[in-house]
């Protein structure tokens, strides 16, 4: 009996120590909530709350739309300061994402090439997950808008073919069509 009870007594330990020390591992990997990254020191959920803000800017005046890329850049390097510190952190794709949505309501040649470098750059650190999932079919979708015949002359944007579950074409962009307006500013990749 004493067998049994020192037997139930470590398989306890054991239980206890090991999901701590699971949780300290994952805890390790997130930045805590009250750090703030890059030039404008934002928090991660201070970084959510300005892309909601620019995506609701840019539907609300979609002439002007561009003017919200001088503070995309800023998020941006927030991100990448948050990446640098904390590269497994699991909310980074979420926000690279929120990115990639920001940039597919600015209606341009800009907004789509930076949707496109958004969307690169978070399939470059994850290739699975809803957030990558997501995020191509929001480009896909903006494609499918007819903006790529509006891609920047030397951009590398060449869309051959892309699925789309609710369609029976797909469309297809090539560098040489004519641009409309070339970007203000290359972005900062």
């Amino acid at each position: 009996m004493r067998v049994y009870a020192v037997l139930f007594s470590a398989l306890v330990l054991v239980l206890a120590i090991h999901p701590a020390r699971l949780q300290a591992d994952s805890v390790s990997d997130s930045a805590p909530v009250d750090e703030y990254f890059g030039r404008l020191k934002l928090s991660p959920i201070g970084m959510r709350n300005e892309l909601h803000l620019l995506e609701q800017r840019a539907d609300a005046d979609p002439a002007h739309a561009e003017q919200i890329f001088r503070m995309t850049d800023l998020i941006e390097d927030s991100i990448r300061d948050w990446q640098k510190h904390y590269p497994r952190d699991s909310w980074i794709p979420d926000r690279l994402r929120l990115l990639v949505e920001v940039y597919t309501h600015v209606h341009t040649p800009a907004g789509l090439l930076r949707a496109h470098h958004a969307l690169a750059w978070l399939l470059g650190i994850t290739i699975n997950g809803a957030d990558a999932d997501s995020a191509i079919l929001l480009v896909a979708h903006s494609l499918r808008a007819g903006l790529p015949s509006a891609a920047p002359s030397g951009s590398s944007i060449t869309v051959k073919s892309v699925e789309f579950p609710d369609a029976t074409t797909t469309p297809s962009a090539s560098p040489s069509d004519p641009p409309e307006s070339a970007p203000t500013r290359a972005p900062a990749f």
